[in-house]
């Protein structure tokens, strides 16, 4: 069966702050998109464009919630269904040349995000990737091999135009398999 996701923001200090601090979920089908991972995580797309809006207006921690993730910890609640009782951002998708993850002093420049198999104008948004929970657990997820899977979920995340001084740029280079 296939795996739906949904991105849960928190400006909680703690990374573990979820449960108690969500202040935005958002569901694909609220934007005109599906809702498995592959089926919204491409640059242009609506969802992770709004993200990064809502990281533009301030840093926020960020996980794109599978509903097959492991629950919360210290109890049984699934990040996902805490999601849904926050409310959800109206579609203002305004995309930002760098996301800047502000707990690991690193960013992704977007221009550098590569073609997917080599076509033009089919590139993997970083952004659901990179906070995915739950990845490989259900159909449409991401099936290709990278460190950098999950790599800043419930990192403090931001999005600027303006190049990050001091941090080091990360390319994650996601292709799928």
């Amino acid at each position: 069966m296939g795996q739906y996701y949904r991105p849960v923001l928190s400006r909680s200090q703690d990374r573990d702050g979820f449960a108690g601090g969500v202040f935005a979920s958002m569901t694909s089908w609220d934007h005109g998109e599906g809702a498995k991972l592959l089926e919204h995580s491409y640059v242009g797309n609506v969802l992770p464009e709004t993200v990064v809006g809502v990281l533009a207006d301030g840093p926020a921690r960020v996980v794109w919630a599978g509903d097959y993730a492991d629950p919360e910890p210290g109890g049984d609640v699934l990040l996902y269904s805490v999601g849904g009782t926050a409310r959800s951002l109206p579609a203002d998708p305004r995309p930002h040349r760098f996301l800047v993850d502000l707990d690991r002093g690193e960013y992704i420049d977007m221009e550098r995000v590569a073609d997917v198999d080599g076509e033009p104008g089919w590139k993997i948004h970083p952004l659901p990737l990179l906070t995915s929970e739950g990845n490989g657990r259900g159909g449409g997820d991401f099936r290709g091999d990278s460190p950098f899977l999950g790599r800043w979920a419930r990192d403090l995340l931001a999005a600027t135009d303006t190049r990050p001084a001091g941090l080091a740029e990360v390319v994650p280079g996601f292709v799928e398999v």
